[in-house]
């Protein structure tokens, strides 16, 4: 969990630990450290007295998990625990540690017992922040209602409990009647998936409306959280459903794609984010004019080897120009979750993970957290150019729309999970130092 807008939570997979029992509920979201603690919260709500058993998985890399103990207060066991009749328990974390731990719980437990865990954020100077996960059995179609307008942002986790891989579909109608369709890349087994809405389905940007997720092939666990503008975080409805599909347009469209030419955009093609597996060479403008000048040019790049390369294109644009180098762009990702950072502009959340990750790079290394995908030097969270050769640390928060690394930085490996606090921002001119650096030394300045 990170404490700004964050977007949120990491919900893991399930696995079940004890033996026959009445119910398998998932409490999707338990953090603990670097100033979070959570409280589970079991209740008996039969006259007769019944047991429960809390299991836990943690995230480790790459969506995987395993076994973890949480720190409770006042029980040494969190297995075969008796509730009597009409009566509620309380379990809470220490939330001490000076890093944070994420992962989610499994229940185990008699009928009639209900749960629910409560995460708090504490923030020095600011008033505690609570959110919500309820634990429910998982469903194949989850309804979720977002809002990503007027600053808001609806943030969610997916996970997989199966042991096989598993694709889940979205369908989305805004609240002027739209409908689009698409889905998540293919999840792993036990595996997990954590994301904005707008960040992952970019048509939806600006709009609010109800999401529809369901899978063909087995059942899955969502937690749905809503953001607003100044960090505040709080639990959103998310309806579990059985059933086909409720929201359709009739058929998926195949994905938008276009390739090399000068296009018009909203007449040519929409504005939206796109993706392609350039050659060597790519180069693209965002323009503002055709008159054929600097000036015209609202953001440019020129991409020598990636592996993928993303831009926005706004609805502001006049024009977008793509050479032969990058090849075809499409609307959907050309590459499923990453479990290295290979070089290459990734999303996070949905391609990589966030976390602090090492390279053994070289000289010329160039990478970007990013904010968007404009290619302006506002979407530059921070940067760096390394000059020498060695080994290089980077920690990507959660809250990170994009990351970008050239092929000097060799493959960067994950060795930790994203600490709660972030290093202080880049100046701007920090951010451009490095920039034009990458650009002139590296021979990537088209100007």
């Amino acid at each position: 969990m990170t404490k700004g807008r964050g977007r949120l939570l990491c919900v893991l997979s399930w696995l079940p630990v004890f033996g026959q029992s009445a119910q398998t509920l998932i409490i999707p979201q338990v953090v603990d450290g670097g100033g979070w603690q959570t409280t589970v919260v079991l209740t008996n709500r039969t006259a007769n007295p019944a047991l429960a058993s809390l299991s836990f998985r943690i995230d480790t890399t790459a969506g995987a998990t395993q076994a973890w103990t949480p720190p409770f207060l006042g029980v040494s066991s969190t297995t075969s625990l008796a509730l009597n009749g009409g009566s509620t328990m309380y379990l809470r974390t220490s939330g001490t540690a000076a890093s944070l731990s994420q992962g989610w719980a499994v229940v185990n437990a008699d009928a009639g017992i209900v749960a629910y865990a409560i995460f708090t954020f504490r923030n020095p100077g600011r008033q505690d922040q609570d959110g919500t996960a309820i634990a429910a059995a998982s469903s194949t179609r989850i309804l979720v209602p977002f809002d990503s307008s007027s600053g808001l942002v609806t943030s969610v986790g997916v996970v997989n409990p199966a042991g096989t891989s598993q694709t889940i579909s979205v369908n989305f109608r805004t609240a002027n009647g739209t409908v689009s369709q698409g889905s998540l890349p293919s999840i792993p087994p036990n595996g997990h998936m954590a994301f904005s809405l707008s960040q992952q389905f970019p048509a939806i940007v600006g709009q609010n409306g109800l999401a529809e997720f369901y899978s063909t092939s087995g059942s899955f666990s969502l937690l749905s959280l809503r953001f607003n503008p100044t960090g505040a975080f709080t639990a959103a409805p998310a309806y579990f459903e059985t059933g086909s599909p409720i929201i359709s347009s009739g058929g998926v469209p195949p994905p938008l794609t276009f390739g090399t030419g000068v296009y018009l955009v909203g007449n040519a093609i929409p504005a939206g984010r796109y993706y392609t597996a350039p050659a060597s060479g790519c180069y693209w403008e965002r323009l503002s004019g055709l008159g054929g000048t600097l000036a015209e040019i609202i953001a440019n790049d020129f991409i020598s080897d990636y592996r993928q390369a993303i831009v926005d294109i706004k609805a502001s644009d006049l024009a977008f120009s793509t050479n032969a180098g990058c090849g075809t762009w499409f609307s959907t990702p050309r590459l499923d979750f990453q479990a290295v950072i290979s070089k290459g502009t990734w999303l996070v959340g949905a391609q990589i993970s966030s976390g602090t990750y090492q390279a053994n790079a070289s000289s010329g290394c160039y990478w970007e957290r990013l904010r968007d995908f404009t290619g302006s030097l506002s979407s530059i969270i921070a940067n760096n150019f390394i000059s020498g050769a060695g080994p290089q640390l980077v920690s990507i928060a959660a809250g990170d729309t994009g990351f970008t690394t050239n092929s000097s930085c060799g493959t960067w490996t994950r060795v930790s999970s994203p600490s709660i606090t972030s290093s202080s921002a880049q100046t701007p001119g920090e951010v451009k130092q490095h920039w034009l650096m990458k650009r002139l030394l590296l021979g990537t300045d088209p100007r």
